[in-house]
Formats: C-alpha cells, structure tokens, sequence
C-alpha cells in the first residue's frame, strides 16, 4: 500500500505511534517556531509533521506556498514558507514541490507549513507576546524584532526595554 501524505497529514483522523494501514510511524505534530506572521492577531503557527515509513512507498506531493509565504493583512506579517523534504535512511535531505517518489525502509518525509498575521505587530499586547515565548512559540529574537518586546528565555517582560523598543521601531 502506498504512503498518501493527505492521510499521513489529516488530523482529524490521525492515530498516535505506528499506522499499520499505511505501513509508517507518524509521532503527534509540533509547532514550528517563529513561523506564525506577526500581527496584532498573530497568524497561525504552522506546525512541523514528520512521517517515517518502516517499508518500501510511494509518497505523493502536491502542496502550495513553498515560494510564498501566507500573507499578511492589514499590516499583520508573512507567516513563513511551506517547506517538504525527504529524507533518506542515509542521512541526506532533499527538498521536495509538487511530484511522485518512492521512499525506502527508513525514510522520513517532513512537512512544515506557518500562517499569516493579522494588523500592525505593535498593536499586539505584550504580555501575549511574553507568553508566547515563554511557550516556545517565538523565540527572544522575534519578540524584540517584530513585536518590540523585551523578554527573557522564560517570558518574563521588561516593560521598560520593552517601551524603549517599540519607540525604537514605530
């Protein structure tokens, strides 16, 4: 039976650990960091989804937005690009757009997708902002960058830097 990356990626349906039907292990999705657009509403975080199959199959590719990114609107950031890769057993990757392969015992096919953001990133609260990346979901560096906060590794909000910042990039 060939792997369909439509099966491999419907949530909804999705079984943790080993789908014998399709003869792959597909452990729970991850959010991919720092791929949401910036935005008053910050855009969806896109998630990161790696399929291994344990025997020989055919893997079919047929995605979008890997050369641009989902918009932005009304001043909110670009989420970041979709990217697909395969990945052999021997430790190689290669990037992957619209096409049929064939995968052996060991390959790995990783999807990663991100999501627009909505209205100008400094209309985002900062505490928002401070919780997300104490949930990993933006990094420091994105914080100060986009959203002119001020923050540590574990979210903890420097409301002056943080007001000096935003002065900074308005």
């Amino acid at each position: 039976m060939d792997l369909a990356v439509a099966a491999a990626w419907n949530f909804v349906s999705q079984k943790r650990g080993l789908q014998p039907e399709s003869r792959a292990f597909s452990p729970p999705p991850t959010i991919r960091p720092d791929s949401a657009g910036a935005g008053t509403f910050r855009g969806g975080f896109g998630t990161e989804k790696v399929v291994q199959v344990l025997a020989e199959s055919g893997l079919s590719v047929q995605i979008d937005r890997t050369r641009c990114p989902l918009w932005g609107i009304r001043g909110g950031g670009d989420g970041m690009t979709t990217e697909a890769s395969v990945e052999p057993a021997d430790g190689s990757t290669r990037r992957i757009l619209k096409r049929m392969d064939r995968l052996g015992a060991g390959d790995r096919f990783r999807l990663m997708t991100g999501g627009g953001g909505f209205g100008p990133p400094l209309g985002r609260d900062p505490a928002r902002v401070a919780d997300d990346v104490a949930a990993g979901y933006i990094s420091v560096d994105h914080a100060a960058d986009l959203y002119g906060v001020i923050v540590d590794e574990n979210g903890n909000l420097d409301a002056e830097a943080t007001a000096a910042r935003r002065e900074e990039i308005s």
